[in-house]
């Protein structure tokens, strides 16, 4: 969707005034406006359960 929005994905670079090759150019300012903009270029981490969490599904399973 996004795509066909821009017009495939040179028209998208366009649109976010950055290059294939080269990515962004920009000053440091240019940089943290953009992360205020778009957001951060990071997922956050999953969730890793804890050895207790792991011992207490078991209780709750009826099988076991």
């Amino acid at each position: 969707m996004i795509m066909e929005k821009f017009g495939g994905k040179e028209g998208l670079m366009e649109a976010l005034f950055t290059n294939p090759k080269t990515g962004i150019e920009g000053s440091k300012e240019d940089i943290k406006d953009r992360r205020r903009i778009y957001g951060q270029n990071s997922f956050a981490p999953p969730h890793i359960k804890t050895i207790g969490e792991l011992i207490m599904e078991n209780f709750e399973d009826r099988i076991n």
